[in-house]
């Protein structure tokens, strides 16, 4: 479902189980989607690693990162990127979402807020989410 009219604080974090930010499953059913989860502030972030069973270490949320996959994913047209905007768990019943480009928009901007383009719901029949 692609919203558009609620807003949320542009991320500036991501967390990593190593050298790799985690990210949300998407339900098959979907087209190939990667979501990464992005966080507003400590307090945020916090409370997911409360609610998390893996060793999860905060990382800034660059300009960079976000510019290297979009251009490794132009070559896939069927990729959708998101990222996910102050989760407060892995199992969420529903998550706000932006694009990358979004949120890249966002950060060179310097805006404190982007728009929420996506909402994705958690089926625990099959421990993903469901795009809309």
């Amino acid at each position: 479902m692609t919203l558009g009219t609620a807003f949320a604080s542009t991320p500036c974090y991501v967390l990593k189980n190593g050298s790799q930010p985690i990210s949300a499953t998407t339900h098959p059913d979907n087209k190939k989607c990667t979501c990464v989860y992005g966080f507003s502030d400590k307090p945020v972030y916090d409370q997911f690693i409360k609610n998390a069973d893996e060793l999860l270490t905060p990382y800034p949320l660059v300009i960079g990162y976000l510019s290297n996959q979009i251009e490794a994913s132009e070559s896939a047209d069927d990729d959708l990127l998101l990222v996910i905007l102050d989760a407060r768990g892995a199992k969420q019943p529903v998550l706000a979402a932006a694009t990358m480009e979004t949120v890249l928009a966002a950060k060179k901007n310097k805006e404190e807020q982007v728009s929420v383009e996506f909402e994705l719901t958690f089926d625990p029949g099959t421990n993903s989410y469901r795009l809309g």
